[in-house]
């Protein structure tokens, strides 16, 4: 029982178009009709006014969705160009931690002693704080446990005056189990799973050097929608 009031600007330019047309007291717009739909759809579930650029916006949204459960999906199944053994994930990771801001290196496996273990190193400095990251990386494809966990803790206990003052981080591409969750909480790990990856990814994309880009099987195109 309500007019709905729709500014000419708002709707696409092939409907404005026709709507101008003189001499017409009544038009044909069913060609139009999945876009007039969407106006009154959306003011009557949430009262917002829509409009063409909008529309553009979900789509934007849905598509970025898409290639983030594409890129999870081609991360797990290894369907990516990253080198093989755990070390392209790292070397991704290592990249990330760079864009940040950070100086970061890969450790060798003589570094720490017993288990203990940790993939990168990180330290941020400037003239009033200092950030410094034990980044222990699984490139996995299921659920990863507590193994991750248990290595970074250990250098804490093994080296304690050396790494006091690092922060622990565990960042894997699968999902984490409940156990590692609690056991992460428990020793002040932060934790990072796969969607969190993804979305960090997405977040320095424009910053991703291009061979990283192919290595991912990204591709930058303009998209007419």
């Amino acid at each position: 029982g309500e007019i709905l009031l729709i500014p000419r600007e708002s709707l696409s330019e092939g409907l404005q178009r026709r709507l101008r047309v003189r001499g017409m007291t009544v038009s044909d717009l069913n060609e139009f009709s999945a876009e007039i739909e969407r106006f009154f759809e959306k003011w009557v579930s949430e009262k917002i006014a829509f409009s063409w650029r909008d529309g553009l916006d979900e789509i934007r949204k849905d598509r970025i969705e898409n290639f983030k459960n594409r890129l999870l999906e081609n991360l797990r199944s290894g369907n990516t160009n990253l080198k093989t053994g755990g070390i392209g994930l790292e070397l991704l990771v290592k990249e990330l931690v760079e864009i940040e801001g950070y100086e970061a290196r890969i450790p060798s496996k003589q570094t720490f002693p017993s288990y203990a273990d940790a993939d990168v190193i990180a330290v941020r400095a400037d003239k009033f704080t200092e950030s410094k990251l034990l980044i222990q990386i699984k490139h996995h494809a299921g659920v990863s446990g507590v193994w991750g966990i248990e290595q970074l803790t250990e250098i804490k206990k093994c080296l304690p005056d050396e790494y006091q003052w690092h922060r622990l981080i565990f960042i894997t591409s699968a999902d984490i189990s409940d156990e590692a969750k609690l056991k992460a909480d428990r020793h002040e790990v932060a934790i990072m799973d796969g969607d969190d990856l993804v979305n960090w990814i997405v977040e320095l994309l424009r910053h991703l050097s291009g061979e990283t880009k192919q290595r991912l099987g990204i591709i930058e195109i303009p998209q007419v929608i």
